[in-house]
């Protein structure tokens, strides 16, 4: 919707943007679809290398001795076929497992990444909301074909340039209005949606502080549960890094209309520029669930409860 001016580009910051996104989504994707593979990597490496030790022999009614392949398997749930009948069995009962827990990690990547994309878009809008307050003066300039001066050279602008500028004050304003208004429609939609998905990240990461601290370092078991947690971690970080930035945008929109080339401008152009400060002098911020605002602040917060609540289960059961 802007025109570019110097180092305001909007297309490029909307590739910026993007590319940080799209990191984010391919490695929360990348740790979600690894948190299955290695659960299915562990017990493929136990059946190539160490599968022998896994067998015992039990004596059935009719006195004969049968092997059973003893491994366990890396979830809990039915198995329509004896996979304790041998290692194939167990294979296959294995992958029969870890193949929906892969897409699983897939359906939540994508849920996960909607949410965040359109933060993000929110928040690229912001800044580039941000950089037109401050260039409003200039391009306005330009677009009438005047030379671009500074307001301190000129004592007051002609009735038609002032015109110009109202109109594009109003545009920007505007603007600002709807991304207000999505916001607003986000926290209504999302926000009680983001403090369930808290609450499960806080006890999802408690319980895989505990089980890791209950293993040897040696066990095979370590990795997949320390990759599970740092994808949980990655999801919950992800939320708060894009709301943190969604705050921290909004809260320069009023440093950057202060910055935009005014003192020239009419009484309107200044009267509307007040108004537009003293609505944004609270900044935008998605909250959890109406509790907390979606920072990195929080997310630190959350961290140290997930440790304090891992110290007390590890307390008591000692």
């Amino acid at each position: 919707m802007y025109e570019s001016f110097e180092d305001f580009n909007p297309e490029d910051i909307v590739k910026a943007d993007k590319k940080i996104l799209d990191r984010f989504t391919l490695g929360f994707g990348a740790l979600a679809g690894f948190s299955a593979f290695t659960a299915l990597l562990r017990c493929y490496v136990i059946l190539l290398f160490d599968y022998e030790d896994q067998y015992i022999y039990e004596v059935d009614s009719f006195n004969v001795t049968k092997p059973i392949y003893n491994q366990n398997l890396p979830y809990y749930s039915y198995i329509f076929w004896d996979h304790q009948k041998n290692r194939w069995n167990f294979a296959c009962a294995v992958l029969f497992q870890c193949y929906p827990v892969f897409f699983y990690g897939m359906i939540v990547t994508g849920f996960d990444s909607l949410y965040v994309g359109i933060i993000s878009k929110i928040s690229c809008q912001i800044k580039i909301l941000n950089e037109a307050f401050k260039t409003v003066r200039p391009r306005c300039l330009r677009r009438l074909g005047l030379p671009i001066t500074s307001s301190g050279d000129v004592l007051r602008e002609v009735d038609w340039v002032n015109r110009e500028l109202n109109k594009e004050l109003t545009r920007n304003t505007r603007s600002l209005q709807i991304v207000l208004s999505i916001c607003e429609k986000m926290e209504e939609i999302f926000t009680y949606a983001v403090l369930v998905q808290v609450m499960v990240s806080l006890l999802v990461f408690c319980s895989c502080l505990y089980l890791i601290s209950t293993m040897p370092i040696t066990d095979k078991r370590v990795i997949v549960e320390s990759i599970f947690m740092l994808a949980i971690e990655m999801q919950l970080y992800m939320y708060c890094y894009f709301g943190n930035h969604v705050t921290t945008r909004s809260d320069e929109i009023s440093l950057a209309l202060f910055e935009g080339d005014w003192l020239s401008t009419d009484a309107a152009f200044k009267r509307s520029m007040l108004i537009t400060m003293t609505r944004v002098q609270k900044p935008i911020t998605l909250t959890i669930g109406g509790f907390s605002p979606l920072t990195l602040a929080t997310f630190v917060t959350i961290g140290r409860a997930s440790y304090s609540f891992f110290a007390v289960i590890k307390n008591a059961n000692i």
